[in-house]
């Protein structure tokens, strides 16, 4: 009898544990910004900050445009038609292009002619043509092959040297093309939070109950346990809920019971009294897990 008085007192000091510490508020931690305070929430001009940019690309293609620089030539006059019919061209001189060929003869059909090889024979037929002797290395000249190959202007690979002005890292206003910017950081200093508050000193009461929360074993660890261990165990939740419940409600918001929330280390005790000793009705769900814990004391 005097253990299972022993053992109901127990769970109703995890159950008051449980709904004590699932109370506790949590700190909040404000997300850092760049110099941006509630003195100074947005940026200025003053401030000097600058966001940075990747830039983009130039999105400028080559086409045949490229190879040619237009500068009309024309002058209007009495003998143009109405309206003018004047046409820029090569021709006339108003496009000008730089030929660049690089063809290579091959399958052009080029090639050369050779000229006459003489010789020494003098005897000549009866229309007075030399009669020529084997061996007297007389060769007759050759016609060649002129070369079919058209020069053409092309987007790479054609025979005329690209005028474009994009093409030397030239850009304007049609090409989309945008410089990388690097940004400038924020220069203003808030003289009110820039003031850091004076460290308050450790509350030694606080600190020795945290260290015998944070010393409480998880539920894996207490489940590995031998029996004597685990009283141990209970007997230190036991101590730490008495140490916590001493302590100023102040004092109390200066715990951090996060560890023993985690592991809902209260609802496993309690659930090795109901498997070990089937004295005690317990729901396996606590303040520490999100549910209620009723015991049969």
């Amino acid at each position: 009898m005097e253990k299972m008085r022993w053992i109901k007192k127990e769970i109703s000091t995890l159950l008051v544990l449980s709904m004590v510490l699932s109370s506790v508020p949590l700190p909040a931690f404000a997300a850092e910004s760049d110099n941006l305070c509630e003195h100074h929430p947005v940026h200025t001009a003053e401030c000097h900050y600058t966001e940075g940019s990747a830039g983009s690309a130039c999105s400028h293609v080559h086409s045949e445009d490229c190879y040619a620089v237009v500068e009309c030539l024309h002058t209007h006059s009495n003998e143009c038609d109405d309206p003018c019919t004047h046409e820029c061209t090569v021709e006339n001189g108003c496009i000008t292009r730089l030929l660049d060929c690089h063809h290579v003869h091959g399958d052009c059909g080029y090639s050369e002619g050779t000229a006459e090889v003489p010789c020494d024979c003098a005897q000549t037929d009866e229309n007075g043509a030399v009669i020529h002797t084997d061996g007297c290395g007389y060769a007759p000249a050759t016609e060649g092959t002129p070369c079919a190959h058209v020069c053409e202007v092309k987007v790479n690979g054609g025979c005329y040297k690209l005028l474009c002005p994009y093409k030397d890292g030239g850009h304007d206003e049609t090409c989309g093309y945008a410089a990388p910017m690097e940004g400038q950081a924020c220069t203003f200093t808030c003289l009110e939070c820039s003031t850091e508050p004076a460290e308050s000193p450790v509350d030694e009461g606080v600190a020795a109950v945290q260290t015998m929360i944070d010393t409480l074993p998880t539920a894996e660890i207490y489940f590995a346990m031998t029996a004597e261990e685990q009283f141990a165990a209970q007997d230190a939740l036991t101590a730490a809920y008495d140490a916590y419940t001493a302590l100023s409600p102040e004092q109390q918001n200066q715990v951090d019971t996060t560890a023993i929330l985690d592991s809902c280390v209260a609802a496993n005790l309690g659930t090795v009294f109901h498997n070990r000793l089937s004295v005690v009705h317990l729901h396996t769900a606590s303040s520490f897990c999100g549910g209620f814990i009723s015991a049969d004391l």
